[in-house]
């Protein structure tokens, strides 16, 4: 045999080895490393998602996609938040995984491993109403050593020690705040209108606030004109609906920034809570576009403008066709009568067994004589 066909034998022995060892390890996962951990799921691709189903019985919580967007269908499908979104689906390809405790199907009741007996569950839909995969969360295994868990669509179930928990609650994945980014500093004036009556708040130039009108011989009560001002700078739902007109908004509160954007807060009262509705215009005017030059100050301004408009017309669009219900706390604020912003002044207090016009021995004080 010549050296030529020596030389090719040779390389054909060592392209062979080659393949045969990519053979062996491509299969491999790089879970399949002892050292590193193992996961229950591996990554979801939140692009194949179409349906969220989240919980057990007859209406578990549903989260649908609907153009490019998730909507919360058990809340008249108000949008999603979407950190919260990618929070779930983190939590669940994040879920490690200790041992295989059962392949045996048989065992899921036991160990409530099946969708109606699990502790949580969560299930990733795709379009055509298929699994793409999911997570059911079991019973605590005996001894406290973990939890039992199970990939949805497989019988294997393994044990857990991170224990997830998955919240069926809607509003845990809806972002409750309707106002954030109001500042009491950014509030010009606050005009309030409830049963027939009328008050407005402003902000004067040393920083305090102070009512349209007062009420003569009472005190000005500071903390609650301050609560009532600032109502709107953190504003939180408790619930959400569709807007109906079976309600009758009676009473307003309505609040100006120094940017002229007015927030506009129409509230009822029914059943012992308090519904409102919400929107923002701006008022002020808006910079025409031209090619003459400006100074650094002005593009400032101009700028600030255009942001103001933007911010009230995603406010708008945002909150537009919904109802919310607020707390009492809220609403007491939103709605205070003027009355409550007042009190009586102290009165001094005079030891027991006193009249005005005796010493502290309780004898009679000499009246100065005033005869010449």
């Amino acid at each position: 045999m010549n050296n030529k066909k020596l030389i090719v034998l040779a390389i054909t022995a060592l392209v062979t080895t080659a393949l045969a060892i990519w053979l062996s390890t491509a299969g491999q996962s790089p879970t399949a490393d002892p050292t590193k951990p193992k996961y229950l799921l591996g990554n979801i691709n939140p692009s194949l998602i179409d349906t969220i189903v989240i919980g057990t019985g007859d209406e578990p919580l549903t989260i649908k996609r609907v153009a490019n967007r998730f909507l919360v269908k058990n809340k008249d499908n108000y949008p999603a938040k979407v950190s919260e979104i990618n929070d779930l689906i983190n939590k669940c390809t994040d879920i490690k995984i200790t041992e295989l405790y059962t392949d045996n199907p048989d065992n899921h009741k036991a160990l409530s491993v099946l969708p109606e007996n699990a502790s949580s569950q969560a299930k990733f839909l795709k379009t055509d109403g298929t699994l793409l995969t999911g997570v059911i969360v079991g019973s605590e295994k005996k001894g406290g050593q973990g939890t039992y868990i199970r990939q949805a669509g497989k019988d294997e179930v393994f044990v857990t020690l991170d224990s997830p928990t998955i919240s069926s609650e809607a509003l845990e994945y809806i972002d409750q705040e309707i106002t954030s980014a109001i500042t009491r500093e950014s509030i010009e004036s606050v005009k309030v209108t409830q049963s027939g009556e009328i008050y407005t708040l402003t902000l004067n130039d040393q920083g305090t606030v102070l009512p349209d009108r007062m009420q003569e011989g009472k005190i000005l009560k500071v903390d609650e004109v301050n609560k009532v001002f600032a109502a709107l700078s953190s504003l939180r739902f408790t619930d959400v609906k569709k807007y109906t007109t079976s309600l009758d908004f009676n009473k307003s509160y309505v609040c100006r920034l120094t940017d002229q954007t007015v927030y506009n807060v129409f509230l009822v009262e029914k059943d012992d809570k308090t519904y409102l509705t919400c929107n923002a215009l701006y008022k002020g005017q808006v910079p025409k576009k031209s090619g003459e030059f400006s100074t650094q100050e002005e593009l400032k301004e101009k700028e600030a403008k255009y942001l103001a408009r933007e911010n009230a017309v995603n406010f708008f669009n945002k909150h537009s066709g919904w109802v919310y219900e607020v707390s009492s706390n809220s609403a007491k604020n939103l709605t205070m009568p003027l009355d409550d912003l007042f009190e009586e002044p102290e009165k001094p207090e005079v030891p027991e067994g006193k009249a005005p016009g005796q010493d502290p021995n309780n004898t009679e004080i000499p009246m100065p004589d005033f005869t010449m």
